[in-house]
This record gives C-alpha cells, sequence and structure tokens, in this order.
C-alpha cells in the first residue's frame, strides 16, 4: 500500500498486522481523487473509519490543509500516526482513537467545526445497519457549504443509503467490489453522471 500521488508519491504506507483492515484500493484511490481534485488544496479533511490512514494520507499529500483520523482500534490508530510521522505529515494530522459515533457527537459540540471532505468507508458488514445510518446522519451537520461526503460500501448491496439530511447525491461509482456514493450541499438538480465531483 503505497500513497499514490502529491509530495509523499511513492511512499509505503504500513498496516496493522493480524487485523481485518480492508484499505482503499489503489485504483480506486486513484480514480476518487483525481475527481476531487479541486476541492483538496486547502481541505480541512475528516477521516472516519480511517484503519492505517491511507485515505486521509491521500488527502494530506495532494494538498488537504489537515486531516482528523478517527478509528476505534488502538492498534490500527498507532499505525496511522506512525505513517503520519514517517511521512512528515504528522503537524497536519489528529488521530482519535474511538468509535466513529463518539467522534461525530464531540465534533457537533464544537462550534464552528466544519470540514470540507468526509469520508466513510466503514467495515461492509456495518453496510445497511443503524450505526451508519447514525453515522452518516451525523456527519451531514459537519459538512462545510462547499464540502463533499464521500460513503464506499461493497457492491451489490441492496438499497443505497439514504443522503444524510440537506444533502443532494452528486456521484455514483462502482469499481468491482466497491461502491462509491457523494453528497453534497442540496442546490440544483442531482447530478449522477461520472465527473460531477
Amino acid at each position: 500500500m503505497r500513497v499514490i500521488a502529491g509530495i509523499a508519491r511513492g511512499r509505503r504506507l504500513e498496516a496493522p498486522k493480524g487485523l481485518a483492515t480492508r484499505p482503499m484500493p489503489d485504483r480506486v484511490r486513484t480514480s476518487l481523487f483525481d475527481a476531487l481534485g479541486p476541492h483538496l488544496v486547502g481541505a480541512r479533511v475528516l477521516d472516519l473509519y480511517a484503519g492505517a490512514g491511507s485515505v486521509g494520507i491521500e488527502a494530506l499529500s495532494r494538498g488537504a490543509a489537515g486531516c482528523l483520523f478517527v478509528d476505534r482500534s488502538p492498534e490500527a490508530a498507532a499505525c496511522a500516526r506512525a505513517n503520519l510521522d514517517r511521512l512528515g505529515l504528522a503537524p497536519r494530522g489528529e488521530v482519535w482513537t474511538c468509535e466513529a459515533s463518539s467522534a461525530l457527537a464531540r465534533l457537533a459540540r464544537t462550534p464552528g467545526r466544519a470540514f470540507e471532505l468526509i469520508f466513510l468507508d466503514p467495515p461492509f458488514e456495518l453496510f445497511g445497519g443503524s450505526a451508519l445510518a447514525g453515522d452518516l446522519a451525523a456527519a451531514g451537520p459537519l459538512l462545510a457549504a462547499d464540502g463533499r461526503l464521500v460513503l464506499r460500501f461493497e457492491t451489490g448491496t441492496s438499497g443505497l443509503p439514504t443522503a444524510p439530511e440537506g444533502l443532494r447525491r452528486v456521484d455514483h461509482r462502482t469499481y468491482g467490489r466497491s461502491t462509491v456514493v457523494v453528497w453534497a450541499r442540496a442546490g440544483g438538480t442531482e447530478e449522477e453522471a461520472h465527473g460531477a465531483l
């Protein structure tokens, strides 16, 4: 697993040993981040279910101003911190070891805290459950006016997740086992064409 582009391009990322982590495949990260390009520079990023931090680190490498990484696993969080340190990105990264729902509740109590990019890449088995639905609903209000909320889930899972209140779907892409849905603040007509990120 390596950083694909930006200042840390080609640098290797470590993943926790013996854990069932499921990093976003390189092909998916490449397509997603190439499309998100205009929204990356200077962005504040929230990486929920972060694992070893590959998604948030990719954003930092490509010019994001900062990223908050959240994962409930102490081993995964430690690995994310080590990756940030080794790549010289630690000053722009913050790692919380807790459930996504706890982090979202804490952020909701912080006035003015908003993110231009919010990534949710939960374990596939959580899709469709009440916990993920609650996390999506809680993440919506934390999205900045021109931000994007990105959810990855397993292709073929029945039912598209409900858009968080006040958001509209602007993209929906499938890459083999992975499907990615992107939401933005409501306004205008829904765009589902590729390139609408």
